[in-house]
């Protein structure tokens, strides 16, 4: 519906007169518009993007080691509740609401944002805790990197970009990894994880061309894996494995129009997931169909945005009585005013599923800029509808669930200094949120099954703290230093029998302290950096997991001549060797290596 609407807009616009062109620039990121923003940093061709994450940000990623499934948290929200976007569209599996970041190189994007609170009246259901989104750019830049580490990890990729009027470019990469490394158990005994190893394969080709007032790109992205899944620390044997096939489609227009700035992204995307105990055992399909159609009309004091969001959803496994489906559209607009000292906006978004009316998601906040101190407030409310596998897994699923629903508000305040040589930015976030319906699978009396269901209200509140620091002390040193801690307290405001949780018990896989800080000297040619990540103990579904603390150094050597660059990295991961758990019985890999080589041609 949305496309026939689109099209006959933007016929009927490109005849118009070329007096209703405004000649504005367009920043694709300014759509990421909570308060609390942070930019990944150090996206080497090396990482994917929960490698990335972990060496950045303070946040929590769930992650079974290697090339293993590892998904996102954001202020004690679970995966599932973590928007992953493309290209300003939604690409969570249906099937599951979330999506593995370990397979998603962090070098194929050209911009990456980890985004702290909720942009459900942006982005719709799923966005509860934050949201991490992801844009391309076809470029004509030429890139080659090799890289080589401990316990059988080999990585390559390349990219080439080419054209003139119509750009592009193509990016390959592929990874094998053994993941045969030793762990230790509590009395001792050392072992080497099994059945550990797989690879994955990713290409994607970016496109982009202007006609006249348009801007229109294209992209595709492939993703292929085959995994193994180790085994855990209670296992002596098994051969389960999993195939993962992804394909990725999108198309962006952009074109300036009646005063505003008209935009246009439509996507398909296909998952298949193969689940296999030496033969297939079960293979879930899911397809996604998506449009996202926003006009931006931006002037001296004010700005509004109106928009339409359409999905279409399908599911297909052994485990559903049937192909199932589902139909989403939205309409949102979001209105801002500007002066001299406050910004104020005001976000609405009215939804519905399968024709049925989905709650009234508003979300209003005020903002004070100027000077070296700046502070926001915000309050808005969050939902999430549930997933496919929630209401049609069998055995499990329960088709009576009901969306979670909640309000949250943060408050935020910057202070930033710069004087000469030096920088420093500090910031303090507080945020509360309660969330009624909150789903978790769990067993049932009298039943052998794991099935969802809702339980009465989840309270996470807590505490960001950032400090970033910068000094250059000739033209040869520069010394910089990143901190992020934060604390987040998520509880249970209802009891439940299996896992036992008491109220106000801390939800499972969620600590209350994390921390990150990255070090950095950089002299000439040559920069180091000292990663030190820390996260408390945590509530896992038979016992709690201990704390851990981990420390990565990085060495790198830069080299220029004209447009020519070689970068060469030696990396030592988890340099004290500790042995720790994020998920439990899944032991992580100890002190590793690993050495890059890059070269990149502008």
């Amino acid at each position: 519906m949305i496309c026939i609407v689109l099209w006959l807009f933007f016929l009927g616009a490109y005849a118009q007169s070329d007096s209703l062109y405004i000649d504005t620039v367009y920043i694709q990121s300014s759509t990421f518009s909570s308060s609390h923003k942070v930019l990944l940093k150090d996206n080497a061709p090396i990482n994917n993007l929960a490698q990335s994450i972990q060496q950045s940000e303070a946040v929590y990623v769930k992650n079974y080691g290697g090339l293993s499934l590892a998904t996102l948290s954001i202020r004690g929200s679970s995966s599932s509740q973590t928007g992953i976007y493309w290209n300003n569209l939604s690409i969570n599996n249906s099937m599951l609401g979330l999506l593995d970041l370990s397979i998603i190189p962090s070098s194929f994007m050209e911009k990456s944002a980890l985004v702290y609170g909720s942009e459900s009246t942006t982005y719709g259901s799923g966005n509860i805790g934050g949201g991490l989104y992801m844009t391309n750019e076809a470029n004509k830049s030429i890139r080659l990197s090799s890289s080589m580490g401990s316990f059988g990890n080999y990585n390559n990729s390349a990219q080439v970009g080419f054209g003139n009027k119509l750009v592009s470019s193509i990016k390959v990469q592929y990874q094998s990894i053994q993941n045969d490394y030793p762990y230790t158990l509590s009395n001792g005994d050392v072992y080497t994880l099994e059945n550990g190893s797989g690879s994955q394969f990713n290409a994607m080709y970016n496109s982009a061309i202007s006609i006249g007032k348009n801007d229109l790109s294209f992209n595709y992205w492939h993703t292929s894996a085959n995994r193994n899944i180790p085994y855990t620390t209670r296992q002596s044997s098994g051969n389960d494995s999993t195939k993962d096939f992804n394909d990725r489609f999108n198309l962006n227009l952009n074109r300036n129009i009646y005063g505003g700035f008209f935009e246009w992204n439509a996507g398909y995307f296909i998952n298949n997931n193969q689940f296999f105990q030496t033969e297939l055992i079960n293979e879930n399909i899911n397809h996604t169909l998506s449009n996202r159609v926003t006009y931006k009309v931006i002037r001296t004091n004010f700005s509004y945005t109106i928009g339409l969001d359409e999905s279409y959803l399908t599911g297909q496994s052994r485990n559903y009585a049937q192909k199932e489906t589902q139909h989403r559209i939205a309409a949102f607009t979001n209105f801002s005013h500007r002066n001299k000292y406050l910004d104020f906006d005001i976000r609405l978004r009215q939804e519905f599923i399968n024709s049925s009316l989905v709650p009234f998601i508003p979300e209003i906040s005020i903002s004070k800029k100027g000077g070296l101190i700046q502070t926001a407030l915000k309050l808005n409310r969050v939902y999430r509808n549930p997933t496919l596998n929630d209401l049609f897994w069998a055995p499990g699923g329960n088709s009576d669930l009901l969306a979670e629903d909640g309000w949250g508000g943060e408050i935020h305040t910057e202070f930033s200094y710069k004087k000469g040589k030096f920088n420093l930015v500090t910031s303090l976030t507080g945020y509360t949120r309660s969330v009624d319906n909150w789903i978790i699978w769990t067993l049932i009396s009298g039943s052998s099954f794991f099935s969802p269901r809702n339980i009465n209200k989840v309270w996470s509140r807590g505490v960001e703290y950032s400090f970033s620091s910068k000094v250059r002390l000739n033209n040869q040193l520069e010394l910089s230093n990143s901190f992020n801690y934060n604390l987040n307290l998520s509880t249970f405001q209802e009891a439940q029998e299996f896992p036992r949780k008491e109220i106000g018990d801390q939800l499972l896989y969620t600590p209350v302290h994390q921390l990150n800080n990255n070090f950095s000297l950089v002299r000439g040619k040559f920069e180091g950096r000292f990663i030190t990540r820390y996260f408390s103990s945590s509530n896992g579904i038979n016992a709690e997991l201990e704390p851990y603390i981990t420390g990565d150094l990085h060495l790198t050597y830069k080299h220029l001549i004209e447009n020519h660059r070689i970068n060469i990295q030696f990396q030592v991961n988890n340099i004290w060797n500790e042995s720790y758990r994020i998920i439990e019985f899944r032991p992580m890999a100890g002190r590793n290596f690993l050495l890059n080589i890059t070269y990149k041609l502008n």
